[in-house]
């Protein structure tokens, strides 16, 4: 797998030059695919539902609004989508027009490819990695979990110089920092990195030259890929007929597919439209069951029995040693009390002084001659719920 390198950009031109191990040669020779550079396009990671792909591409242009700040005229984008079972996402790369139409001429047809492109597989068989992918003045820092991406970020160097590694590491979480780590770069760098970092710096981790990232295959994964160019045919009338045929062919294929998709919609909003049916029929139901249980607890409630030993309680301090009970009946919160002692006006005032007693009737007062004293009665209220 050859790849050719991006260099320095000036007006209007991409140079680029053979990525070998690290040693630039003239890229004039035939190549594979062209390496971006990373900090001319942005990667973003969109978490998207299971739908087929041709509406993905739909759903990231109109997510695409709030995600890259760019004109949508002037952007582009691309995709992969990864799954691994239960979370579905696409891995967007975007950048402008411009940029990518001067990378696609210094491509000559040739894939675009990015580290991504390269590393996903080796991801794909180690599950959770992160993987510094090194080139002239940027580094990419991407973090891979159960084989799916959840951050890439690039960190750029000054006036042309890579990126010290020492400061990225530390701008990245604890969490991360403890995932296992592979380095890409080249040869000379992967000599010179320990030295330059030490041995607790990402050098200390498993590394791959690019020659030993070459030897994983041929099969580039390009994105922003162009469409091939059409064979010529040899007759003018022959190729008139062919695009007629083509044309009513696609023409056919999209009123199918446009009924198919009508159909299935409707019936999506009729299946919906049944259990929203049922639903609102529960919820009518269970209304009506909430609205028979408040019932019930204030029935219930209402028919609570009075707190007698309150009642007790009470009576006890109202009538004090002077008054002897000698019949006491309690029907909900009311109560008659039949009595024996002496001055029942002076418990009609206790009574009437405790709040937790509502109208009290004092009635049949009897004197008795034997003793100097009277028999009463008293019929009342406690406020005792």
């Amino acid at each position: 797998m050859t790849v050719l390198a991006y260099g320095a950009e000036k007006e209007g031109e991409v140079h680029v030059s053979r990525l070998v191990d690290g040693v630039d040669g003239n890229g004039t020779a035939s190549f594979d695919g062209l390496l971006v550079s990373r900090p001319d396009f942005d990667v973003q990671i969109v978490e998207i539902p299971r739908l087929p792909h041709a509406e993905v591409e739909g759903l990231l242009r109109y997510r695409l609004r709030s995600i890259y700040p760019g004109q949508p005229a002037d952007t582009v984008f691309d995709f992969r989508t990864e799954t691994d079972g239960a979370r579905t996402q696409a891995v967007v790369f975007i950048s402008r027009r411009a940029t990518l139409d001067r990378f696609r001429v210094a491509a000559r047809r040739k894939p675009l490819v990015f580290p991504y492109s390269v590393i996903a597989p080796i991801a794909a068989a180690r599950r959770d990695l992160r993987v510094w992918f090194c080139h002239q003045g940027w580094a990419e820092h991407s973090v891979f979990r159960g084989g799916l991406l959840r951050s890439c970020t690039v960190f750029q160097g000054k006036k042309g110089k890579p990126p010290d590694l020492d400061d990225a590491e530390e701008e990245l979480p604890a969490e991360v920092r403890e995932l296992p780590v592979l380095v890409i770069a080249s040869r000379p760098e992967l000599v010179t990195l320990p030295a330059r970092h030490g041995a607790d710096a990402p050098a200390a981790a498993s590394t791959l030259s690019f020659r030993e990232l070459g030897a994983f295959g041929r099969n580039l994964d390009g994105l922003f890929g162009e469409p091939n160019r059409r064979r010529v045919l040899s007759s003018p009338a022959v190729r008139i007929a062919v695009l007629g045929c083509v044309v009513a062919a696609l023409a056919l294929l999209v009123l199918y597919r446009n009924v198919r998709q009508a159909e299935k919609r409707v019936e999506r909003l009729a299946s919906i439209n049944t259990i929203l049916q049922n639903q609102g029929r529960e919820a009518v139901a269970l209304q009506a069951e909430a609205e028979e249980m408040r019932t019930e607890i204030s029935r219930i409630g209402a028919q609570r029995p009075a707190d007698v030993y309150l009642l007790l309680s009470e009576l006890t301090r109202v009538l004090g040693s002077e008054v002897r009970i000698r019949g006491l009946r309690v029907q909900e919160d009311g109560f008659q009390i039949e009595a024996f002692g002496a001055n029942p006006l002076k418990v009609m005032e206790r009574f009437q002084e405790n709040v937790l007693f509502g109208p009290v009737k004092l009635s049949q007062v009897v004197p008795d001659p034997r003793s100097g004293r009277e028999r009463f009665s008293f019929s009342g209220v406690l406020h005792a719920r």
